[in-house]
């Protein structure tokens, strides 16, 4: 499910920055909004569900804090970079490292999932 939301979302936003219609980037707005918020949400529950419970506060804090603070960090890269190339370019190449993270997130996760039913 992960896998597949990540794409949504990757896609999303590559279809997003080759848009120059209104009504169709809304509407591709409302696929990317969905694949990230069914990311998060199915990333957070795989946390949570391959955390032993005596450490799962201290993963989830860990989870949250990196979360936080490496938003606002890759926004305003993000920012300076489409400032320099243009925002419809950053928005693709962002795209296309969101497709390769879920790449190679789907490859691990399934190693992690082996390693835990031992």
């Amino acid at each position: 499910m992960i896998f597949f939301a990540a794409i949504l979302f990757a896609m999303g936003l590559m279809s997003l920055s080759l848009s120059t219609n209104i009504i169709l980037s809304l509407v591709l707005l409302y696929f990317t909004g969905f694949g990230m918020i069914v990311q998060f949400a199915s990333t957070n529950t795989l946390i949570q569900s391959l955390v032993d419970d005596s450490k799962r506060g201290r993963i989830m804090a860990l989870y949250g804090m990196s979360f936080l603070g490496v938003t606002p960090v890759g926004s305003l890269l993000l920012g300076a970079i489409s400032g320099a190339i243009g925002v419809q370019i950053t928005l693709f190449i962002s795209s296309i490292v969101c497709l390769g993270a879920a790449a190679l997130f789907s490859r691990r996760v399934n190693i992690v999932k082996a390693a835990l039913e031992y």
